[in-house]
């Protein structure tokens, strides 16, 4: 009797086909080396589709923060050019006049108008300031941005190649390697501030701890939303809105329920969360990592749900 293999699977034949494993009269030895060498193949292949499945999903995940961040850039680029605005101010802050709350000033090519929004209560002088301090921050966060976009990009062209490395593995020795480099990045903590939740196409941030609150609060867009449990220690919560539309409100209470969960009132029926823009949470010199001082911000009432 023969024990053959063709194709990745293992049979016994009377007659030596395809690739011979083993040639024994016996029936009983054959027989077990038949059921060992399946269980082996079988075990390969279980092992390798699970490596497999995970590395798609990483790379889905990269692919989606990849995402995120061209979807942050793009946003930054089509916003007001602060620094035009401050330069244009000072050209013709002296035709400007005073408590104004817009102007409309000639660009320096002559062939548009530019709308400026003014504080009223400040001059001309420290409304130009003003958009030099936010000229400064959105160079900042472009720079940030476009960082982040090259990491995700090399990031998912390695994951890539090691897919195809991956599915090309035919043996268990081969396969090794992968298995232990999946339980390190098990191991290692993730790179990002927060985690990924999406509903309805819209993507929730979770802080993981204190110090990544502060982090969220300075990577996320001033019009994001902020959610974050009332009058108890907990995760700051974003929104990531999307422009010129209303954020719905299941998307609001699905991240209430986040909130809510992922602090000191998770134990409760309903839980307190707070809800406001972003740009009206101010972080203080002072505060402690997580501390910061909220406004206009209003309250609903939500069941704690992960």
């Amino acid at each position: 009797m023969f024990l053959c293999k063709e194709n990745n699977e293992v049979y016994l034949s009377f007659f030596p086909e395809s690739e011979v494993l083993l040639e024994n009269q016996e029936p009983i030895l054959i027989s077990n080396r038949l059921s060992q060498y399946y269980w082996q193949i079988n075990q390969f292949f279980k092992q390798k589709e699970a490596l497999v499945l995970a590395l798609e999903q990483t790379i889905f995940q990269a692919r989606m923060q990849l995402e995120s961040a061209e979807k942050q850039y793009l946003q930054g680029v089509e916003s007001r050019n602060y620094r035009l605005q401050a330069d244009l101010l000072m050209a013709y802050g002296h035709q400007i006049p005073k408590g104004v709350n817009r102007v409309h000033l000639p660009d320096f090519s002559g062939n548009a108008e530019i709308e400026i929004r003014l504080k009223q209560d400040l001059s001309v002088l420290e409304n130009a300031e003003r958009f030099y301090r936010k000229a400064k921050g959105q160079h900042q966060d472009t720079e940030r941005l476009e960082k982040r976009m090259c990491l995700w990009k090399d990031k998912i062209l390695h994951l890539n190649d090691e897919l195809q490395k991956l599915k090309s593995v035919e043996n268990r020795n081969d396969l090794k390697p992968f298995a232990k480099a999946a339980e390190i990045d098990k191991e290692e903590p993730e790179s990002l501030p927060y985690h990924l939740h999406t509903f309805l196409q819209y993507e929730i941030w979770v802080g993981k701890n204190a110090k990544s609150n502060d982090e969220l609060l300075r990577i996320s867009h001033k019009d994001d939303l902020w959610l974050h449990a009332r009058d108890v220690t907990g995760s700051h919560v974003i929104i990531r809105t999307k422009k010129g539309k209303n954020t719905p409100q299941p998307v609001i209470e699905r991240a209430a329920e986040l909130a809510a969960f992922y602090s000191k009132s998770k134990s409760e029926s309903l839980s307190p969360v707070m809800v406001t823009e972003r740009k009206y949470v101010r972080k203080g010199k002072n505060m402690l990592p997580g501390q910061v001082r909220v406004e206009k911000e209003k309250t609903i009432l939500v069941m704690p749900k992960e």
